[in-house]
C-alpha cells in the first residue's frame, strides 16, 4: 500500500517564557532601583510534557536532534485597545521567503496600505497601519530573521492614533529575536520550547500577558528517519469533530489497524486515563510490516499527533534508525502528561 496517500498534520502547543518590563520609575534618593520583572504570560490552554529513553525493552532510544515549528502564536500585552506581538517559526521559508511576511505584504498592497521598510534586530519586512473600519486601525509591523517571523500589532481603539504608534515603536526597540532551543540535540529545550522572541515591556502595560499556541511540531531525527509530535487547539466541541475527521481520513488512507488507548494493553494504564478519547494506528504495506505508526489523542481543546513515516522503504532497509522512530510514537505516548488545562 502507497503509505504517501496517509494525510499529515503538522501543527502546535506550550509553555511561556517570562518577558521583563522596561524599568520601574527612578527613585528621587538613592541610586536607581534595579527593574521590576513583569508578569509571565499564561500558560497555553493544555501544557504537556514528554520524553524518551533509552530502553532495550520497549526497543526506544533517545532522538539524535530535533526542530520545533510554531505555524500561529502570539503574546496578548493588552486586552483593549488590542496590544499583542504574533509568531510563526518556519525552518522551510525562513527570511525574506516568510510566507507570513509575504501575506502582510499582499494585504498592505492589496488594501492601498501605505507600508515603508522595516528593520528589527537585524530582521528585515514592513510596517503600516491597517484600518479596521472607522472607529479603529492597527499599527503594524511584521519583521522576518532566519526561520522567525515576528508581528507588532498596537490597536488605536478610539484612543489618540500618535500614542498607539509611540507604544507600537517602543516595542519594536524593545524585540530581540531569539532562536536558541528552537532546535539543537535532544532533550535540549524540546520538552519546553520557549518563545521565539524576548521583548522590553513599556511601564504603561502592566498584564497580565497571555499566550495562545494554535499550531505546533516538533520534529525528532533518528539519522535520515523522523518522527514527529504536532499539537493544534480548537475549542473543545471543534476539536472533537477535528479528531472525529482525522481518524475518518486516516481511514480512507487505508489504515485499518486502529486500537483505542483506553483498552490497548500497552497504553490504558499511562495515556488511556489522561486524555478523552484517542488511538493508535499503523499502516502496513503488502508484506505486513507497517512503516506509517502514530497515535492520536484528543484532551479537551488539543489535540496531539505522534507520528513516524519512513516512507516506501524494503525490509532490507530497516535498520536501527528506523526501528527507533517507528518505536518512538509508542513510547512518547506512554510517558506524555498534561501540566496544564
Amino acid at each position: 500500500m502507497n503509505t504517501a496517500t496517509a494525510p499529515r498534520l503538522l501543527a502546535a502547543a506550550l509553555a511561556a517564557v517570562a518577558l521583563i518590563a522596561a524599568c520601574d520609575r527612578p527613585s528621587s534618593t538613592g541610586p536607581e532601583p534595579a527593574p521590576s520583572p513583569a508578569p509571565a504570560p499564561s500558560p497555553p490552554q493544555a501544557a504537556f510534557t514528554w520524553k524518551l529513553t533509552n530502553d532495550t525493552e520497549q526497543h526506544t532510544r533517545t532522538p539524535d536532534s530535533y526542530t520545533i515549528t510554531y505555524l500561529a502564536g502570539s503574546v496578548t500585552l493588552r486586552k483593549e485597545p488590542r496590544v499583542l506581538i504574533g509568531f510563526r517559526v518556519d525552518t522551510a521559508h525562513p527570511g525574506s521567503d516568510s510566507q507570513l511576511l509575504k501575506t502582510n505584504i499582499s494585504k498592505a498592497s492589496e488594501h492601498g496600505w501605505a507600508s515603508t521598510p522595516a528593520s528589527v534586530d537585524g530582521g528585515t519586512g514592513i510596517s503600516f497601519v491597517a484600518q479596521n473600519g472607522a472607529q479603529n486601525a492597527t499599527v503594524k509591523t511584521v519583521v522576518a530573521k532566519g526561520p522567525v517571523t515576528l508581528t507588532v500589532n498596537v490597536d488605536t481603539g478610539t484612543a489618540d492614533a500618535m500614542a498607539a504608534k509611540d507604544l507600537h515603536d517602543a516595542l519594536s526597540a524593545g524585540l530581540r529575536f531569539r532562536t536558541d532551543g528552537l532546535s539543537g540535540t535532544y532533550p535540549g529545550a524540546v520538552e519546553s520550547p520557549p518563545l521565539p522572541f524576548t521583548l522590553q515591556i513599556p511601564p504603561t502595560l502592566t498584564g497580565p500577558f497571555t499566550t495562545e499556541l494554535s499550531t505546533y511540531a516538533t520534529e525528532l531525527s533518528f539519522g535520515a528517519r523522523k518522527t514527529t509530535v504536532s499539537a493544534f487547539w480548537h475549542d473543545p466541541a471543534a476539536a472533537a469533530s477535528a479528531f472525529a475527521a482525522t481518524r475518518a481520513d486516516l481511514s480512507k488512507a487505508g489504515v485499518r489497524h486502529q486500537n483505542d488507548v483506553k483498552s490497548l494493553p500497552a497504553l490504558k494504564d499511562t495515556l488511556g486515563t489522561r486524555v478523552d478519547e484517542g488511538f493508535s494506528f499503523a499502516l502496513t504495506a503488502d508484506d505486513g510490516v507497517a512503516r506509517y505508526v502514530g497515535i492520536v489523542f484528543r484532551r479537551g481543546a488539543a489535540t496531539v499527533r505522534v507520528y513516524a513515516d519512513v516512507g516506501e522503504i524494503s525490509l532490507e532497509q530497516f535498520d536501527d534508525d528506523v526501528n527507533a522512530a517507528l518505536a518512538a510514537p509508542m513510547g512518547i505516548a506512554r510517558s506524555w502528561r498534561w501540566t496544564a488545562g
